[in-house]
């Protein structure tokens, strides 16, 4: 809806205009009235009208005055002249300032009707351009951002192309890099390990990114940061000059985002450094660094800056006690035994535990490997009735929030304990469904003969097995559970019919008067004639 203004120093001519015209049907409306200039250059101003309907004298302002001073508050705004006599002069300088029309009073609905129309396809046309430029503009920068960060992605990934010229980068991915030092920095956010809690790290990118750059920013040529599940990766291109000022401003980013975390519902906060390089072709190393300082917070605890470590030999050790451990756990996993599977997860990580110089990265990738070792055993065993990749997914988050070694242990023995927990309940579902079934036939064909050999054949099992699964569901054997049918359902006949014992004994499924008297009596301790007279 298009905003209009109505500006005539008599009241009576304004609501005159104001009844004219339908505003709601022309896709306009009238946002305020004023009696003089003083007051519609307020309106102007609070409103930002997109037409405003004004007479030629008023006080405050004359009409072209008035004008003049909407244009520089709304350079856009249309603008109609409405006139008690004709001044060829005055019109001409009306239109010189913009007004779309100059109309004559009385006014002449139909000629006021379509000068409405005309201006609103005029805005029509100029808004539908300015948005389909702006579209544009943001798109481009848009798309600008995402090639900065698509920078940052691929260096971490190692999926960077020939980066040895300054220029072909700045083109190719929107930067300013100058000759000096580069260099990357990871921000680790954690919340702590809560299994199957999410936390909610997304809605701080905007917060924590404003942090970085207030202080970091005005000593850099460039930066950019690239943020993904909790982790800040900031690259960051400086001259020599700035160099002890940024690590020294680094500090100061730990000590902001520190005080900022009890905001931020932040457990932990870890910076992880690599070391500055002259040529961006090495900033790899520098980010490889960066990442796998951030993971030696399991070591050395958080709220620090970790510097860059480089590269080491892994233990020799740990593939053999990962190995040794993968089959233990394989066997637990097979039999679903819960009890054994957490002592062989308790026994691993005391083991882990003993090995001092294992670096955090290595700790890390070692969970994920058992975990992966979990879903495939699962998958060779047909066990796994959910997608692997998912479990795999949500672990490995929960494991990024962890900070200690114990914190880690655990977590990767609750999400191994949860989905064999989860698969023992589908198996003995599986094995109730059959029993269910089973039951179901027998309380709807108690009162024909029946066999343990017919239901278990239903059932889709052999006699004994059968009868070994419905005891070990139910806690009763079949034939119990057949006789506990028909004798409720005969008490029931007896206390509620005139039918005749005879009768009733043919009614659940007895063919022998003799015998079912018998059966009742060693149940009930009494004959059915004296339990109708008992209860009936």
């Amino acid at each position: 809806m298009l905003k209009v203004i109505i500006v005539d120093d008599e009241a009576k001519v304004c609501q005159l205009i104001y009844h004219l015209i339908d505003w709601p049907k022309k896709g306009m409306v009238v946002a305020g009235i004023a009696l003089n200039g003083v007051d519609a250059i307020e309106l102007v101003r609070n409103e930002q009208p997109d037409l405003m309907i004004t007479d030629i004298q008023m006080p405050g302002y004359s009409g072209l005055e008035l004008i003049k001073m909407a244009k520089r508050e709304r350079p856009d705004i249309e603008c109609i002249i409405i006139s008690g006599f004709s001044d060829f002069d005055y019109a001409r300088k009306a239109i010189k300032y913009g007004v779309e029309d100059y109309l004559l009073k009385p006014i002449n609905r139909e000629e006021f009707s379509a000068t409405l129309d005309k201006i609103k396809h005029n805005c029509d046309i100029r808004n539908e351009r300015i948005t389909r430029e702006e579209k544009n503009r943001l798109q481009i920068e848009s798309s600008m951002k995402i090639m900065r960060k698509k920078l940052i992605e691929e260096i971490q990934k190692g999926q960077e192309r020939n980066i040895s010229s300054l220029n072909k980068v700045n083109e190719r991915y929107n930067y300013t890099f100058l000759p000096g030092y580069f260099q990357m920095l990871m921000i680790k956010l954690d919340y702590g390990y809560k299994r199957g809690e999410k936390n909610d790290s997304d809605v701080l990118e905007k917060a924590v990114t404003q942090i970085i750059l207030k202080i970091l920013e005005d000593r850099c040529i460039d930066l950019e940061i690239y943020y993904e599940n909790s982790r800040f990766l900031v690259l960051y291109n400086y001259d020599n000059k700035n160099r002890d000022i940024l690590n020294e401003k680094i500090q100061s980013l730990l000590d902001e985002l520190i005080i900022q975390k009890k905001t931020f519902g932040i457990i932990k906060i870890t910076i992880g450094m690599g070391r500055a390089v002259e040529n961006l072709d090495d900033i790899a190393v520098s980010c490889n660094q960066a990442m796998a300082a951030v993971e030696e917070r399991i070591r050395v605890n958080t709220d620090r800056i970790i510097e860059g470590i480089g590269e080491y030999p892994y233990s020799t050790e740990i593939p053999y006690i990962t190995g040794k451990m993968n089959k233990n756990l394989e066997r637990g996993i097979e039999l679903l035994d819960k009890q054994e599977v957490g002592h062989v997860l308790v026994t691993f990580e005391k083991e882990l535990c003993e090995y001092q110089q294992i670096r955090g990265r290595e700790i890390v990738n070692t969970l994920k490997e058992v975990y992966r070792n979990v879903i495939l055993t699962l998958k060779k065993n047909a066990m796994l009735f959910v997608d692997g990749e998912k479990l795999r997914s949500v672990f490995e988050l929960e494991l990024d929030n962890c900070t200690t070694m114990d914190s880690m242990c655990r977590c990767l023995n609750d999400n191994i304990t949860v989905i064999l927990q989860k698969i023992i309940e589908r198996k003995s579902q599986e094995a109730a469904r059959p029993v269910r079934e089973s039951k179901k036939y027998i309380n709807e064909n108690y009162m024909r003969s029946i066999s343990l050999e017919e239901v278990s054949s239903i059932a889709g099992f052999n006699p004994t097995y059968f009868s070994s699964l419905f005891k070990k569901e139910t806690g009763t054997t079949f034939m119990e559970y057949l006789l506990e049918i028909r004798l409720n359902k005969a008490k029931e006949l007896l206390k509620e019919t005139n039918l005749s014992v005879a009768a009733i004994c043919e009614r659940v499924g007895y063919t022998d008067l003799k015998h079912f008297q018998k059966i009742f009596k060693r149940e009930m301790e009494v004959s059915p004639n004296q339990y109708r007279k008992l209860y009936s």
